[in-house]
């Protein structure tokens, strides 16, 4: 079972290269739910997982989140795209982490999880 990796990334290589050999691709819980054919042992099924409460999400915090994306970017890309100060893109980036929507990386390098 492999997830997939960014196809621009050469980290992703290995993963891509396990996927064309025939590794199952994963990209949720349920794929390896269905391959280890366990569902009916822990009484999951499609639909019955608890939808998470939707985050009020203020239109500054989307703007970063629509730019930041799922690839980790350090604050000053951030900036420059998204025309706010780093004090409040900071600002807002806290705020997003508490939420559980994205999480800092290596450094100050920002990436989205949710």
């Amino acid at each position: 079972m492999v997830v997939p990796g960014n196809i621009r990334s050469s980290v992703s290589q290995g993963c891509h290269k396990l996927i064309k050999q025939g590794a199952y691709l994963i990209d949720s819980v349920d794929d390896v739910l269905d391959i280890l054919d366990i569902k009916h042992k822990i009484g999951r099924t499609p639909g019955n997982a608890k939808d998470k409460p939707k985050l009020d999400i203020s239109s500054e915090e989307q703007i970063i989140l629509d730019y930041l994306g799922w690839e980790p970017k350090q604050v000053d890309q951030i900036v420059q795209a998204v025309d706010l100060n780093v004090s409040r893109v900071s600002t807002l980036l806290t705020i997003l982490e508490l939420k559980g929507i994205v999480k800092q990386d290596f450094g100050s390098n920002y990436l989205r999880i949710q």
